[in-house]
């Protein structure tokens, strides 16, 4: 077990000395213990971090196991200051970190090693943050989505945070969900409208912090009253990664979480499990950050970044990134303009609002290296860029010599019903027509978002509604859906789920509001698709 925190980094002087000012002011002369009485804003439960000096690393092939274990004593974190307190107090700190990252680096990033048991008393590891790298489709481009960040490490960032409690420490993929909702809040305020990002199931879930932002953001911007904007469904579809999670408490059974990618930084001595995600977006739409900090929106300029530009610049090794759109007080604004407002209006609001302290500001004008990335960020752009060459590689079953009128889903399993609609739109109806089986798609979806864009009508082909609402079906019926509702697509469009064997009030509640066909066998069915069309 590392050494214990002492006690002037849960609460500082100066938290105490508010404490007994207030006391003062009261007229009482009650003098509580911070043990057990703090300021509100300390005892709310909002970081929570172990700190570990015992894990192992184990790569096979490109998949990377991360296994760990801590108790209910074991030290942890509970407040942002104790990052740097960690960081001055750990022995050679610097020194130390850049070794272990070489070593980190050798598995997770070069491959050149296959393990890595690591085990310091005097080094601690945060376990754990949980990020997404927004990857976001808006017309016929695509875009990293990235927030800008004014304190240590300065640079653009993924929306990520930590954990808030132990539940979430068992389950960070949830602290990743989270910190999602929480920073990409999408708007389209001519329009008043407010996108909601769908959860697992399809439905809609609102929080309290979320709702708390939304009316704060309100009041500093008046025409842009976000709470009172009609809230619409956002499809997401997330990108599973190659890494693997063992995680266990105390002695119960570990437990294993997939999917992600391992992002492990020595000089941050931070933890965290990443995904990407996609998401299409209207091209009208704003993007604001919602982060709360105490009783302020946050506000940070969110940054898209065209995804080829970017690699291109990932691969020749740049520095210092400049977005082509970026967003900041619910505007949109061109790249170009990008680093006159930060060196100016971002800086004056930041003093503006006290958001940070005069030290954090003072250290954020002087630094001379201000539109890098944060180590974070390239870490997962760099493992997950080669992913991006696979869509350029995308084999469908789609007419080459014109866009796709019909565009046909379907969740693995249910690909044989799926090849006999293509067979019949194609053939009999001779409409041009996209199928894509599921070991062909492409990681990133560009080709599917392609035909999507271009379809005026999707056919959801389904024998059982849990491989309807599988991740990718449901996002391509959802997107489609989602572009009917917004008119992005004309109202002639249509969206029809073909069912076989399965009873009409079992379909996905979704889809239930469309014309479907509903079938015991698949020549019935489509002769009433025909019918349809």
């Amino acid at each position: 077990m590392g050494r214990p925190i002492p006690q002037d980094v849960i609460t500082s002087d100066r938290q105490a000395t508010a404490i007994i000012a207030r006391a003062k002011l009261k007229g009482s002369a009650v003098r509580y213990s911070t043990k057990f009485v703090r300021p509100l804003e300390q005892a709310e439960n909002r970081f929570l971090q172990v700190l570990l000096t015992r894990f192992t690393l184990q790569r096979t092939g490109q998949r990377t196991h991360l296994a760990l274990r801590f108790g209910r004593d074991t030290d942890a974190i509970w407040t942002g200051q104790a990052k740097d307190y960690i960081k001055n107090h750990a022995p050679n700190f610097a020194k130390n970190a850049a070794v272990y990252q070489r070593s980190l680096d050798a598995v997770l990033v070069d491959q050149t090693e296959s393990t890595l048991a690591f085990h310091d008393q005097d080094f601690p590891f945060r376990y754990c943050s949980g990020g997404a790298l927004p990857v976001l489709r808006m017309g016929d481009r695509e875009f990293y989505a990235l927030f800008y960040r004014e304190i240590h490490p300065v640079g653009w960032n993924i929306a990520n945070g930590g954990s808030d409690s132990c539940a979430e420490l068992l389950a960070p993929l949830a602290t990743m969900e989270r910190e999602l909702r929480e920073e990409l809040v999408v708007i389209e305020p001519k329009r008043k409208l407010r996108y909601v990002f769908t959860w697992g199931d399809g439905t809609l879930e609102d929080r309290a912090e979320f709702a708390l932002a939304r009316r704060v953001w309100g009041h500093a911007h008046p025409d842009q009253d976000i709470a009172g904007f009609e809230p619409r469904p956002l499809p997401l579809k997330w990108l599973d990664g190659p890494d693997t999670l063992s995680v266990g408490i105390g002695t119960e059974p570990a437990v294993d979480i997939g999917g992600c990618w391992l992002n492990i930084n020595a000089s941050d001595f931070g933890i965290e499990l990443d995904k990407v995600v996609w998401i299409n977006v209207d091209p009208d739409a704003i993007l604001v950050d919602g982060e709360m900090f105490d009783d302020t929106v946050l506000d940070r300029p969110v940054g898209l970044f065209d995804v080829d530009r970017m690699d291109r610049l990932m691969r020749s090794g740049e520095s210092r990134f400049i977005p082509d759109i970026y967003f900041h007080h619910g505007v949109r604004r061109l790249g170009s303009g990008f680093e006159k407002d930060i060196t100016t209006a971002f800086t004056n609001s930041l003093r503006k609002e006290k958001v940070r302290t005069p030290a954090e500001i003072s250290y954020f004008k002087k630094l001379a290296r201000k539109f890098d990335l944060c180590p974070v960020t390239r870490a997962i752009l760099v493992r997950a860029a080669g992913l991006t060459k696979q869509a350029t590689a995308t084999k469908a079953s789609t007419d080459a010599s014109r866009k796709p009128e019909i565009f046909i889903s379907c969740g693995h399993g249910d690909e044989a019903l799926a090849r006999r609609i293509y067979n019949f739109v194609t053939t009999e109806k001779r409409k041009s027509a996209f199928f894509y089986e599921e070991d062909q798609r492409s990681v990133w979806g560009r080709g599917i978002d392609d035909a999507l864009c271009s379809a005026n009508c999707l056919i959801v082909a389904g024998t059982d509604p849990r491989r309807m609402n599988r991740p990718w079906p449901k996002y391509e019926w959802g997107s489609f859906k989602d572009a009917i509702l917004n008119r992005r697509k004309p109202r002639t469009a249509k969206l029809i789920p073909f069912v076989v064997g399965i009873k009409p009030e079992r379909i996905p509640w979704a889809l239930q509001g469309h014309k479907a066909v509903v079938c015991t066998d698949i020549p019935s069915g489509l002769h009433e698709l025909d019918r349809l069309l």
